[in-house]
């Protein structure tokens, strides 16, 4: 280990930092939710129902500070906007369009902490404000604390905590998918210098489903309609699920073996 690695402060985000905003965010969820229980032991009724717009403002509501609070931790500074050549339009909507669908296996899982009455419920409210709170909440792991992590850190630390903060989602599905999509955007966004490549990816991941409810009959909150409802046969499921992966491969290696930019700041050197 270099005496760089141990003397040098680091300034903005943190591995540490990054779990203080992580644990912010849940101490905020659990609150919201403590909330909604003793309203509803109040209102002295047996089912718990969820108040869908109430969670979509508060869960909206908590990424915001959290994200303000990030801002001032990453010094004020701003994910790098460089724009996207036509180049890198089509890669973002093709490796989008990849991680939706590779990501659909893991609908298979039988583990489900949220009544699928309740995700409807939240549907029904409004499309745009139900993906909402999701879209900030990995534009927040990629655009504030994954880019203050890769100004002090090399690209596997920094994906990797920003990964593990997708714990925040609870419901396992979403945790798998939401750490599978945040790990190959914030690689891209780490070769491309470009946070138009993850919300143009992001918007696109999540509206990819209700793109195919407008032609075809796709229960968005149902399990893995890519198998069951678009392409109803495991044999043609699974094989284009291998090619999925394999162009998605593919396409990390070939930009793997493109440099790299500039990243890391310049360090404080703590005098003794």
């Amino acid at each position: 280990m270099s005496s760089e690695f141990n003397f040098n402060k680091k300034r903005g985000m943190t591995v540490g930092k990054a779990w203080m905003l992580f644990l912010l965010l849940m101490i905020m969820y659990f609150v919201v939710g403590a909330i909604q229980g003793y309203q509803q032991l109040q209102k002295n009724s047996s089912n718990y129902n969820v108040d869908g717009n109430t969670l979509l403002i508060l869960s909206i509501g908590g990424v915001f500070i959290i994200s303000i609070i990030g801002y001032f931790i990453n010094q004020k500074e701003l994910p790098y906007f460089a724009g996207l050549s036509v180049k890198a339009l089509l890669l973002a909507l093709l490796v989008s369009f990849l991680v939706r669908f590779i990501s659909s296996i893991f609908e298979e899982l039988p583990l489900s902490f949220i009544e699928q009455e309740n995700m409807k419920f939240m549907l029904e409210t409004n499309y745009f404000l139900f993906v909402l709170p999701s879209a900030l909440l990995i534009f927040l792991q990629i655009g504030v604390i994954g880019h203050g992590l890769l100004r002090n850190y090399d690209l596997t630390p920094a994906v990797a905590t920003a990964c593990l903060i997708s714990l925040i989602n609870f419901e396992p599905k979403a945790v798998l998918s939401t750490a599978f999509l945040v790990g190959v955007f914030m690689f891209f966004y780490y070769k491309i210098k470009s946070f138009e490549f993850v919300i143009l990816g992001t918007f696109f991941y999540f509206y990819i489903d209700y793109f195919f409810l407008l032609f075809t009959d796709f229960e968005i909150v149902a399990e893995n309609n890519y198998r069951y409802k678009i392409i109803n046969n495991d044999a043609v499921y699974f094989t284009l699920l291998g090619i999925a992966i394999l162009l998605l491969a593919f396409l990390i290696r070939s930009n793997a073996q493109l440099k790299s930019p500039a990243w890391r700041r310049k360090q404080e050197v703590i005098e003794y």
